[in-house]
């Protein structure tokens, strides 16, 4: 991971399953030994909290519109700092409400992809950062931390750099072009017995990239944040097949639902879903229970 370099070179054992609706994050005051991870309610916009006793970590943002509501969300729970802020990838869904946090809350570090892009959300992003003066990482190679008794490990993407130009839609992939999805920033978490994996947008380029991993494919992954808001690609399947999931979260909205053949490949392997179009999801470990909440 390179440091220092300025945003503007960029452009940048037990078990339980509750359901109910309008589910906020409870740790307040966060208790010594539990992990939380909260999903936003966001439809198909990607917004994940993450708190230990003394830490906390953001993945994504959710759109434009979406930043001042988490902002708020955060403080109602006295939440006024992020230790790491990871943005997966540049899409407005995922980078959009990162100027709010930044410009309303104490961001310590921040943790990019490798590849630029230029958009309206890019640009506000960088703004804030230049503003503020934030130091951003861009992440080239796997790097890994703890925060408090939680394992942290960022797995960048393993293609080659590439700047996409001005536009909010996924392109048409070419041998020439890739998908910007798949520069997606995946994030494993480990506390104790359980653990969590993170995968952004990634779509089939991406997915064999972790199948390639044995830390990925080796364990047995508790939760899953379901990839690419549970749209369907030619690897989705054996992805699934190899990580089992125990439960499975997919941000996605009325009108663009997960895939009924993700959602088969889930029930298949026994994954209990929940779905971000039905409020928010929280999941709660102590480093062998893991308890979710919709």
């Amino acid at each position: 991971m390179r440091h220092g370099i300025m945003f503007s070179l960029l452009s940048i054992c037990l078990i339980f399953a509750f359901i109910g609706c309008n589910l906020r994050p409870t740790n307040n005051p966060r208790e010594n030994g539990i992990l939380e991870v909260y999903v936003f309610g966001l439809y198909s916009a990607d917004a994940i909290l993450i708190t230990t006793e003394n830490y906390v970590a953001m993945i994504d943002t959710g759109e434009n519109q979406h930043g001042q509501y988490i902002v708020d969300r955060l403080l109602i729970q006295n939440i006024r700092h992020i230790d790491y802020l990871i943005i997966t990838h540049f899409d407005r869904d995922h980078v959009g409400g990162a100027h709010s946090l930044i410009r309303n809350l104490d961001v310590r570090k921040i943790i990019i992809p490798n590849y630029r892009r230029e958009s309206r959300s890019v640009e506000r992003f960088r703004e804030a950062v230049q503003d503020t003066g934030n130091e951003v990482f861009i992440l080239s190679e796997m790097v890994t931390f703890t925060l408090d008794d939680v394992e942290f490990v960022i797995y960048p993407s393993q293609l080659e750099y590439f700047v996409f130009g001005n536009s909010d839609e996924d392109g048409e992939s070419t041998q020439e072009t890739p998908r910007e999805n798949d520069f997606s920033i995946v994030v494993s978490v480990k506390h104790g017995e359980n653990n969590f994996l993170f995968t952004g947008d990634a779509m089939a380029v991406r997915l064999e990239q972790l199948l390639e991993i044995d830390n990925i494919t080796g364990i047995d992954f508790d939760f899953l944040k379901v990839p690419h808001h549970g749209r369907r690609n030619r690897q989705s399947i054996e992805f699934i097949n190899t990580i089992i999931p125990r439960y499975a979260a997919t941000t996605c909205c009325h009108e663009r639902p997960t895939d009924e053949r993700i959602i088969a490949a889930l029930e298949y392997v026994g994954a209990t879903i929940f779905f971000s179009k039905h409020g928010g999801i929280l999941a709660r470990s102590d480093g062998c229970n893991l308890l979710i909440k919709q």
